[in-house]
């Protein structure tokens, strides 16, 4: 917070800056770790700042809500142009973004990415997308009158057609949120509720081969696969877990320190899975709630989930639309992405540390 203009940081945050590089500093390995650590103190700061304005919150719901609308329209477009045969429109690599492998759902379509590297990374943005259209339909205050009813049908679409586990969780995320901070959501629960159902429901019985393969699939693959190596992103989420949990047992429950997980990764998925063993997403352990608990145990993924716990109280009491749009935000993104510097992932963060700092 800034006081007589000058920066000061109350003791509470004090506390997680101090844990954070205290086990970092025990178990230092390279002077990347210590980079790491400036570097997003240096990120969060930056921030936090900027959203202690009330102007800048409004202006970051446009951004997200604008910037979902551009991914949505890129996404509906390169359907269109796999349909018609026009590289130039559906595959990004022809404009030098990654590689795209154009993976096929019913005829002649294929799953959507949009400017993403898979759909499960998309499902962040999507999602609050459509969770501030949802709240602009209601709003009478004009805080949300940027957004357009025809886009967030369209971000709904898009997300169905990216054929995403993660996804589709993701927008669990966001109805529950929905329902908890709008007055709509609270008066008609039960008809939003049986709305969404109808409508998800009805899309998995309509393309069911589909979503049969890839997302049932994925989901008891969590289960099944708990032990081998199987598809590309179940492996991922798992390997990562397995790796934090069997540090844990070995290493002690406050972690290895930040930026320690690609440090450990590769030896311990070398002795859980043997000669099967591949290496996935070592870097940022595949989620910000495994990474959080590789790196710095079981003390800071409990100290994660009373944040993100005391945030959602604080926002559903408060009516706090903003906070709430940051917690969905925060727990959509953070299923599948673990890198702290995410731009998606360290503003609601950043965010949470600047009310606690109140």
């Amino acid at each position: 917070m800034i006081i007589d203009k000058k920066l000061v940081i109350p003791y509470r945050v004090l506390v997680l800056i101090a844990y954070v590089v205290f086990i970092t500093l025990i178990n230092i390995h390279d002077f990347e770790s210590i980079k790491s650590v400036g570097y997003y103190g240096i990120h969060m700061v930056a921030i936090a700042l900027y959203l202690m304005y009330t102007d800048n919150r409004a202006k970051l719901c446009k951004v997200l809500y604008y910037s979902a609308s551009i991914l949505t329209i890129y996404g509906i477009l390169q359907e269109f142009g796999y349909i018609l045969g026009i590289s130039a429109i559906y595959d990004p690599t022809v404009w030098g973004f990654y590689r795209f492998i154009p993976i096929p759902l019913f005829q002649g379509t294929i799953r959507i990415w949009s400017l993403y590297s898979e759909p499960a990374h998309l499902a962040g943005i999507l999602c609050i997308g459509i969770l501030i259209g949802l709240l602009g339909i209601e709003d009478k205050s004009h805080e949300f009158d940027f957004t357009n009813k025809i886009i967030t049908f369209l971000m709904f679409v898009v997300i169905m057609a990216g054929v995403s586990a993660t996804a589709y969780v993701g927008l669990v995320v966001t109805l529950i949120t929905w329902l908890l901070i709008s007055d709509i959501g609270r008066k008609y629960k039960a008809y939003a509720v049986a709305g969404f159902v109808g409508l998800f429901g009805a899309v998995f019985i309509i393309f069911r081969d589909i979503f049969y393969s890839i997302v049932v699939y994925r989901i008891a693959g969590l289960i099944s696969e708990y032990n081998i190596v199987g598809n590309g992103t179940t492996f991922a989420i798992i390997s990562n877990f397995r790796v934090a949990l069997l540090k844990m047992k070995e290493l002690g429950i406050f972690g290895t320190g930040m930026d320690s997980n690609r440090i450990w990764y590769y030896d311990y998925v070398d002795r859980i899975y043997g000669a099967d063993a591949i290496y996935m997403n070592a870097d940022d352990a595949a989620s910000v709630f495994t990474r959080v608990f590789s790196e710095f145990g079981i003390i800071g993924f409990i100290l994660l989930a009373a944040l993100i716990v005391y945030m959602i109280i604080k926002g559903v009491k408060n009516k706090d639309k903003f906070l709430m749009i940051m917690v969905a935000l925060f727990i959509i993104e953070g299923m599948r992405d673990g890198t702290y510097v995410n731009v998606v992932l360290s503003i609601p963060f950043a965010y949470f540390i600047g009310l606690i700092a109140l």
